[in-house]
């Protein structure tokens, strides 16, 4: 397995992260845990962002295997 392998499968446990904190949000029945899942669902973003930007360089392409 090489890098490029890696970063996939990085970024689309980043992006399988973030859908799971997005359905925390909306279930959750404070105001508290409601910020806590949106933060976390912010931060699993970031890490796709920062992850899509070092694919690109790696690959010489932008990621398509959503």
């Amino acid at each position: 397995m090489d890098l490029v392998e890696i970063l996939t499968i990085a970024i689309r446990a980043e992006v399988e992260a973030k859908k799971l904190y997005l359905k925390g949000e909306a279930a959750a029945t404070t105001d508290d845990a409601r910020a806590l899942f949106r933060q976390l669902a912010t931060e699993e973003e970031k890490h796709k962002q920062l992850l899509l930007a070092k694919y690109q360089q790696l690959a010489g392409k932008e990621f398509t295997q959503w």
